[in-house]
C-alpha cells in the first residue's frame, strides 16, 4: 500500500457512515443513551486509529527526522523505493520497521515521550533551520 494512512481514512469514513446510521435509527427508537454509547466508542476508535495509523512528524534529531507512531517515538526516514511494507508492519506490529515508504531505524522513546511526560533531545523545525523564536 503506497499511503498506509489510507487505512485511517476508510476507517474514519465507515464510522461516520455508522454514526449516520445510528442518528436515523435514533430518531426512530428515541434511545438516548444507546446513541451516546455509540458516539463515545466511534471518537475512541479514531483516536486510537490516529495513534496507530498516522505517523505524526514532531522534529529533527541530528539529520534523522523524529515522528511520534504506535504510542512511540522513532527517528526515521522516507523512501520512495523498495517496496511498501507488508501486512504486519500495516496493522500488527508495535515496532514496525517499515511502514509504507516511512523506514525507522531507531526507537527513541516510549508511551511517556509519546505523551510528552518524559522529555527527550530533538529539535523542531525552527531550530533546525536556524528560527529559533526569542
Amino acid at each position: 500500500m503506497e499511503r498506509p494512512e489510507l487505512i485511517f481514512v476508510f476507517i474514519t469514513l465507515a464510522l461516520i457512515v455508522y454514526l449516520i446510521w445510528s442518528i436515523k435509527s435514533y430518531k426512530r427508537t428515541k434511545d438516548i443513551k444507546r446513541l451516546v454509547s455509540k458516539i463515545m466508542l466511534s471518537i475512541l476508535i479514531i483516536g486510537f486509529s490516529w495513534i496507530w495509523f498516522v505517523p505524526i512528524y514532531i522534529g529533527q534529531r541530528g539529520e534523522s527526522p523524529v515522528c511520534k507512531f504506535r504510542f512511540q517515538v522513532f527517528e526515521y526516514d522516507s523512501h520512495d523505493y523498495s517496496g511498501y511494507g507488508n501486512f504486519s508492519d500495516l496493522f500488527v506490529k508495535t515496532l514496525p520497521i517499515k511502514y509504507g515508504t516511512i523506514v525507522f531505524y531507531r526507537k527513541i522513546g516510549g508511551m511517556k515521550e509519546y505523551f510528552g511526560l518524559k522529555s527527550f533531545e530533538y529539535q523542531t523545525e525552527e531550530q533546525y533551520f536556524g528560527k529559533e523564536k526569542e
